[in-house]
């Protein structure tokens, strides 16, 4: 809470003002997978990349990995977009028939951060392949990932538009018969009926 003191330095510039806003930008993006069985038939260990997609300023991607390590799929965010410390809340949901979120793949609250373009973070154990057909209709797969990334911003106001109150000067014309105030009362009236002309 600003002062008599400080709001009279802020008026004639002595002192400046800043404000630090600091938020999560949310934004999901749905990836649907399908004919997964041909994936896991022919080993498949590389990364499937969803379409790219932007959340707060900065581009991502799905990368899901159906058998990264003993029988469980993996499944990663990763920054596309340059910039270096970005920080992230990251969930991943496999969603059902119904588009409800599976309560068996790991979830945190972790605010990771990146370390530039092409790096990524997430789950190496999302989960096993057995678990899977629950969540699995026409041989498809659905994951959706929710992302909240945290943005700081600084805004500096160096002189906020303060104004000045006007001061007003009336110069009272002695009149002879009348007293000072009967004086003041009389130059008011002529001004006004000067203004309706």
């Amino acid at each position: 809470m600003y002062t008599g003191e400080n709001m009279e330095n802020i008026r004639k510039g002595k002192q400046s003002v800043s404000v630090c806003t600091n938020e999560l930008v949310q934004g999901s993006h749905v990836f649907k997978v399908t004919g997964y069985s041909l994936l896991l038939e022919k080993k498949c260990n590389d990364p499937i990349q969803s379409a790219p997609f932007e959340v707060g300023d900065h581009n991502w991607a799905i990368n899901f990995y159906p058998q990264y390590y003993n029988e469980h799929s993996s499944i990663f965010i990763e920054q596309l977009s340059e910039g270096n410390g970005v920080r992230a809340k990251i969930r991943f949901d496999l969603l059902d028939q119904l588009g409800k979120p599976s309560v068996m793949t790991p979830h945190d609250n972790v605010l990771y951060m990146f370390g530039g373009k092409n790096t990524e973070c997430g789950y190496g154990f999302f989960i096993s392949n057995k678990e899977l057909p629950s969540y699995m209709h026409n041989d498809s797969l659905t994951i959706r990932c929710t992302l909240r990334v945290f943005k700081s911003s600084v805004n500096q106001h160096v002189r906020p538009p303060f104004r000045e109150a006007p001061t007003w000067k009336l110069n009272v014309i002695p009149v002879k018969g009348l007293t000072p105030l009967e004086a003041i009362v009389l130059q008011e009236r002529e001004v006004t009926n000067n203004a309706d002309i």
